[in-house]
């Protein structure tokens, strides 16, 4: 077994070994200049929304008094959560037998 150690050829350990350092070396060069310019963000949602007033520190005060806290949330979340308030407590009011007066 010439040019081999402990059973592993030689060229294979050392292009094992340059290809584990290429893969390292390449994600590092293509980062290095980024970003090459200024970055937009867009943000959804108008400054003063709903979002912004319900997570003031004023109105989580005054809700607080009051024994509540506002959860800022978007349509979807807030539509998602009332169908699953809704389904939830279908369920109990059936079970319970209560009927409407």
């Amino acid at each position: 077994m010439r040019g081999t150690r402990t059973g592993l050829p030689v060229v294979g350990i050392f292009a094992t070994t340059f290809a584990i350092m290429g893969a390292i070396a390449i994600p590092a060069q293509a980062q290095r200049d980024y970003p090459n310019r200024p970055i937009a963000l867009v943000v959804p949602y108008a400054a003063g929304g709903g979002n912004d007033i319900m997570v003031s520190p004023e109105l989580k005060a005054k809700l607080a008094a009051d024994g509540t806290e506002p959860l800022a949330s978007t349509p979807e979340e807030y539509t998602a959560d009332i169908d699953k308030e809704e389904t939830k407590w279908s369920a109990i009011v059936k079970k319970s037998g209560a009927k409407a007066q």
